[in-house]
């Protein structure tokens, strides 16, 4: 039992020795490489040799005090930054000395949604920190802007303290803010401070009275808010006192409200004396070289229009970079801009302003800038103007030009004519289909975008006027990507070209590709190859085709002939076989044909056509006797009449009916019709006048579509049969006896 109590025991205090040891490893994780240290969870207590930088992440709760750096190897450290996990609340509180140990301490960044400094403002909270250069208390949402300006004021010297880092300083937290106050300023003029960012903050601003020089020469003022609690003009004249010698300015996102609306609408405003514009912006933008005021204007609901207007610029400038982005300038048209004579401004960008017409005087006297950045704008609609040829015939020593996603399509011949110092060019975006504009002047261009735009296949000309920019520049860089290139007979010679050129396409180590018969392949020598074969595919298989429709044609042609060859044969030795036998009695008819008629038409069935029948009908098949049967001479006399007919129906190969009103009339004529249409003879209906349908037995209706027809005609004093004569007619006649014959032998 006591050995079971001692086993017990001895498991419990091994496993409390692995867990204390766990948690100590986990306390402080931290991982060195050259001359920084970053560690995980805490700030360590001892610093390896050689390390000059420490970064701590995700830290826990925090009490920093007077022992927290006690130990000598932190005297040696240049750079603190403590970072908290955005989703994590822990807090890091400072307390009196907290500091003292980092006496070489150039840079401290505290960066946590909670802190807190000491219980009475200036007691003692940055002791150890003369060396400071940067304070950085980024992201510090409950920091006390109050404590930091008394501390600073009582703590020190901090001679060497230059950059103080507010940025999302009291953000979404209540009505905390940064307070402008006399004691804020004060420490910003006595401390000498140059950088001063506050980006993202709350800002209160509270009248003061300026007690010397500032030298805040970096101001940032990006995506701030603000408050004041007296008039405007009690805070802002004092304000842009403060900031008379800021030389960078970025009011991104951020301008007074009374700024916006229709104060940004000029319409025949002309400002002849510089000094006027003091009344018109509320910063001295003379003395200013880089400002930054994007997106300041973009959600006023105006949009800034200068029309017809002029302005004296003319007074001692220092700007050298202005960035105007998304700020909803839709058209400076008809105004002249008078820079100075002597003026620095070397870089602008309006990018993304939808900006439908720019005046080429905007940039006149301007003769440092290098760079112009004139993307996502509607430069489009400018381009029917003769204002858009001389655009940028200002710029003579521009450098850089983007005019990304504009909707342009067409772009003048001579546009760039003065831009001979270009050296990148970007036109990405558009709906460009070719390029429309000279480049032998372009001698120093190292870079065109073209990518993204319409291009299917590129013309002679547009490979010429690249071919000339090539010709300058063997770095050139050319970015066709993005294109709906086209691989086909008719883009052979753009996609030879691509593949020759493939040195000068950008993004080198990427292929560009084409649509080929609805795949997507790369342009290599094997695609240039099959584009090229293509055109003489194209020749080939219209060749093919042409020889193959010929061939069948020939054959087709062949073939039917040769059918009719063989029908014809076989009709002729079927008609011979058939007369053979009939001339020999080997056929049980007697009469080739029966001549049926009414009596109102005697005369012309049997002078006309029974004679001309027979007569032919005897050259034909050599015999003399009757081949014809009529009635009149054939008909047994005394016999009953519709035996008769019924006889000689049966005994007559074919039948052939004189078609005519009193024809139709006739009862024996009828009975005949039904005679002949129920023993199946072949039948020939001769018309020897109109008979119109309704007057037609059924019978003959049947015939009249079925059955071989003919039409009697006058031809001077005789008469004929049409078509074909009494020779084709008879022709018929034997044609069908025959047919009639042979079908009986199967």
């Amino acid at each position: 039992m006591e050995n079971m109590h001692f086993i017990k025991s001895l498991m419990v205090m091994s496993i409390t020795f692995i867990l204390l040891v766990c948690g100590s490893k986990a306390d402080v994780v931290c991982d060195t490489t050259d001359k920084a240290m970053t560690c995980q969870y805490d700030i360590p207590k001892k610093i390896p040799p050689g390390v000059t930088e420490v970064y701590v992440e995700n830290h826990g709760e925090v009490h920093l005090n007077r022992n927290s750096f006690s130990d000598p190897s932190w005297k040696h450290i240049l750079i603190l930054q403590i970072y908290q996990n955005k989703t994590t609340t822990n807090s890091i509180h400072v307390y009196d000395s907290a500091f003292r140990g980092l006496d070489s301490l150039n840079v401290l960044g505290i960066h946590t949604r909670k802190f807190s400094m000491g219980d009475i403002p200036g007691r003692n909270i940055f002791r150890g920190l003369e060396n400071i250069t940067e304070l950085d208390f980024s992201g510090c949402v409950t920091l006390n802007s109050t404590f930091v300006a008394s501390s600073l004021m009582w703590d020190g010297e901090f001679t060497k303290l230059r950059t103080l880092n507010l940025n999302e300083v009291n953000t979404f937290c209540g009505g905390r803010s940064i307070h402008f106050s006399q004691l804020f300023i004060d420490m910003l003029v006595n401390r000498r401070i140059q950088n001063l960012s506050l980006r993202k903050t709350m800002i209160q601003f509270q009248p003061f009275v300026l007690k010397g020089d500032s030298k805040v020469t970096h101001l940032d003022l990006s995506d701030t808010s603000y408050s004041i609690s007296s008039p405007p003009g009690d805070v802002f004249v004092p304000f842009l006192q403060l900031f008379m010698n800021v030389k960078s300015l970025n009011a991104t996102q951020m301008f007074p409200s009374f700024w916006r609306g229709d104060r940004f609408r000029f319409s025949n405003y002309h400002c002849t004396d510089c000094t006027e514009l003091h009344d018109v912006y509320a910063f001295n933008l003379f003395f200013i070289e880089n400002i930054f005021a994007n997106y300041v204007l973009g959600d006023t609901g105006f949009p800034v229009e200068i029309i017809n207007s002029t302005f004296n610029l003319t007074c001692s400038m220092n700007l050298k970079v202005l960035q105007f982005r998304g700020n909803n300038v839709r058209r400076i048209q008809g105004t002249t801009f008078h820079w100075p004579n002597q003026n620095f401004l070397s870089y602008i960008d309006f990018t993304g302003n939808k900006m439908s017409f720019l005046s080429s005087n905007v940039t006149r006297g301007l003769a440092n800038l290098k760079t112009f950045l004139l993307g996502e704008n509607r430069l489009s609609d400018m381009s029917s103007s003769p204002e858009f040829i001389n655009l940028f015939a200002n710029c003579l020593n521009l450098e850089k030009l983007v005019l990304d996603r504009n909707g342009l399509s067409y772009l003048p011949e001579s546009i760039f004519l003065r831009n001979k110092m270009l050296t990148y060019l970007s036109l990405k975006g558009n709906l460009l289909r070719k390029v429309t504009f000279n480049t032998k002047h372009l001698k120093n261009l190292r870079y065109l975008d073209l990518s993204d735009n319409l291009i299917h296949v590129l013309d002679e000309q547009s490979m010429n006027y690249l071919n000339d920019v090539i010709h300058f520049q063997t770095n050139l860089s050319i970015n066709l990507e993005g294109n709906p290139i086209e691989c086909s007979c008719n883009s052979a010679p753009f996609i030879e070209w691509i593949q020759k050129k493939s040195l000068y396409m950008s993004g080198r180590d990427t292929m560009l590709n084409c649509k080929l018969e609805g795949r997507v392949v790369d342009i290599d020598d094997k695609t240039a190859a099959k584009t090229k074969f293509m055109c003489i595919r194209a020749l080939v298989y219209v060749s093919i085709s042409l020889a193959v429709v010929i061939a069948i044609a020939i054959i087709t042609i062949a073939l039917i002939a040769v059918s009719k060859l063989i029908k014809r044969r076989r009709k002729n030795d079927q008609v011979r076989r058939f007369l053979k036998n009939y001339q020999n009695n080997q056929i049980k008819e007697k009469f080739l044909c029966l001549l049926s008629y009414s009596n109102t038409d005697s005369t012309v069935a049997i002078e006309h056509i029974y004679r001309n029948l027979n007569e032919t009908l005897k050259e034909i098949t050599g015999l003399e006797s009757d081949s014809v049967c009529i009635d009149e001479r054939h008909f047994r006399a005394g016999a009953e009449i519709v035996a008769e007919i019924m006889r000689c129906v049966s005994e007559s190969c074919v039948i052939v009916f004189v078609v005519s009103k009193s024809f139709c009339q006739s009862n024996w004529c009828c009975l005949e019709v039904k005679e002949a249409y129920e023993q199946q003879k072949p039948i020939v209906l001769i018309f020897c006048e109109e008979v119109d349908d309704n007057e037609m037995s059924a019978h003959l209706k049947q015939m009249f579509q079925r059955y071989t027809r003919a039409k009697l005609v006058q031809q001077d004093e005789d008469v004929n049969v049409q078509p074909g004569g009494w020779e084709g007619l008879c022709d018929s006649i034997i044609h069908l006896a025959s047919r009639q014959y042979a079908e009986q032998l199967e």
